[in-house]
């Protein structure tokens, strides 16, 4: 998938742990609502604002 391997070539680059503390793949519906709770009514998850949401919500709980 997209997020696989943005994920891949980024922690592929020598001492890629200074500048990437990790991520999340959301797939399903399902594993959405676990890693990312409490999504705004009426956003549509295929769209941008949604994947700014999602981005930022995982940034925030990852530090």
């Amino acid at each position: 998938s997209c997020g696989g391997l943005i994920s891949a070539s980024l922690v592929a680059v020598p001492g890629a742990s200074a500048f990437y503390i990790g991520g999340g793949i959301v797939y399903t519906a399902q594993s959405g609502r676990q890693i990312v709770p409490g999504r705004p009514k009426g956003m549509r998850s295929a769209s941008e604002p949604f994947a700014l949401f999602e981005a930022r919500t995982i940034r925030e709980r990852m530090g």
